[in-house]
């Protein structure tokens, strides 16, 4: 008889992968809640995305901040993410300010 209350790596590993998909819809959500559906940067609504500030990988702790999530329009977050015009972080941290960038640092 098999055991039905063992779960397979492979099962653990994609219930983890859509826990993980679930929140981040959630965190995206909280931001353009928090933030609206507006670029910061150019005042766009269209293909308006969630840009995480301090990246995922790097600063995994900050992955489901609202705070580290800024709308930004898709073609600024290619910019940045692909592009590497750090320019555009620099914008977000003056749109921002320093103390929103101070007590995100603090949450690492």
């Amino acid at each position: 008889m098999k055991n039905t209350n063992h779960i397979t790596k492979k099962e653990l590993k994609r219930l983890e992968k859509k826990e993980v998909k679930r929140k981040d819809e959630e965190w995206k959500l909280a931001v353009f809640k928090k933030y609206g559906k507006m670029c910061i940067l150019s005042g766009k609504t269209k293909y308006v995305q969630v840009h995480h500030v301090f990246p995922k990988k790097a600063y995994p702790k900050l992955r489901w901040v609202i705070e580290n999530g800024v709308p930004l329009e898709r073609s600024l977050h290619f910019r940045f993410e692909r592009l590497k015009e750090f320019d555009i972080l620099y914008q977000i941290i003056i749109h921002r300010g320093l103390k929103w960038l101070i007590k995100l640092r603090k949450k690492l």
